[in-house]
């Protein structure tokens, strides 16, 4: 299971955004429409009028491959993962979700309390890997293992991606895959063969004056990671303790697959990003250049774009709640067309 945690400043667009998705499976409110809903959030809202984000927003999504899930087992996972989470008195309301492979529910709750306390978003995330680890063994649902201090944590950006298309988290997928490797301490061309197996890219990254390896990288999905991106455990200095690694034997052959990696793509080395992204940056830099401004609008002109590509990457527009009041809905700008003068 994958909880994924959004707080806003606006109640309506998020209503509006899961009645329109799914359907109430349990509420302690009265209401039946966003407009009478964001009403009744006022109520805690007033007690704490100066706190700016008071919307709590989160996602509890289980594999596809998952055993069928009732709305009633779906409405206690929640309000477990709730009062987990500190949530004891506080409106709420739950919505299922219908529109993907992986079965799903969304939470929207007021982070104050009916008391007039704030539910503390003290180390959340952490707090939430904990709470669904605790619901995946009591429900008996397919474990995601936690990661460990050598593992690097999920970012907020993969845990999205994945509950947006269905698909597995690429840095768990090279984590696995990579912990197998090393437990049957295989040779490099049978790590190399392993990895390409599954679709993914190795490259070892050589010094030029020494020819001794000083670092390794991976390729996986269209994302690139350095080893020590993935966790300590998966830096070279850690792997190659951990295979059948010879420098006399396998030298030929790990310059040849770092002959063949580079061949298929370039810029492996010491990023972890998504290479359509950078052409799609590149092109926005591009494109401002062609234009015939001075060097202080085109470096605005690019920095904006990039910024808003991240922001969309990241979140999408329809439960970000910043800038709409409890009473607002998400209307499009429309574009104005211009005329050209003669």
């Amino acid at each position: 299971m994958i909880a994924k945690q959004i707080k806003g400043s606006g109640f309506r667009g998020v209503l509006d955004y899961n009645l329109e998705k799914g359907k109430v499976i349990d509420s302690n409110m009265a209401g039946e429409n966003a407009r009478d809903l964001s009403k009744e959030f006022r109520v805690s809202r007033m007690l704490k009028p100066n706190l700016k984000k008071a919307v709590y927003h989160t996602s509890l999504a289980v594999s596809k491959d998952e055993r069928e899930i009732t709305d009633n087992e779906f409405k206690e996972i929640a309000n477990l993962y709730l009062s987990k989470m500190g949530f004891i008195d506080n409106q709420f309301i739950i919505f299922r979700h219908y529109d993907t492979e992986h079965p799903h529910i969304h939470i929207v709750a007021s982070r104050i309390k009916l008391s007039g306390d704030i539910v503390s978003d003290s180390n959340d995330y952490r707090r939430s890997e904990l709470v669904v680890r605790e619901i995946e063994k009591k429900y008996n649902l397919l474990q995601l293992k936690e990661v460990n201090q050598n593992s690097k944590s999920l970012t907020k950006n993969e845990i999205e991606h994945s509950l947006r298309t269905g698909a597995p988290i690429s840095k768990i997928v090279l984590q696995n895959k990579l912990n197998q490797i090393m437990k049957r301490k295989v040779s490099p061309p049978d790590m190399i063969k392993e990895l390409n197996l599954i679709g993914a890219n190795v490259k070892f990254n050589i010094s030029k004056s020494t020819k001794n390896i000083s670092g390794i990288s991976f390729e996986y999905a269209g994302i690139l990671f350095k080893g020590s991106s993935l966790g300590k455990k998966y830096s070279w200095n850690n792997i190659k303790d951990n295979i059948d690694y010879d420098k006399n034997r396998d030298s030929k052959i790990i310059v040849d697959n770092n002959n063949r990696t580079e061949s298929n793509q370039s810029g492996i080395h010491g990023t972890s990003k998504n290479s359509s992204e950078f052409k799609l940056t590149r092109k926005i830099s591009e494109s401002n250049r062609s234009k015939s401004k001075s060097d202080n609008e085109k470096s605005t002109g690019i920095s904006q774009n990039v910024n808003e590509i991240n922001q969309f990457r990241i979140i999408p527009f329809h439960l970000i709640q910043d800038e709409l009041g409890d009473d607002e809905e998400y209307t499009p700008k429309k574009k104005k067309n211009r005329r050209k003068k003669l």
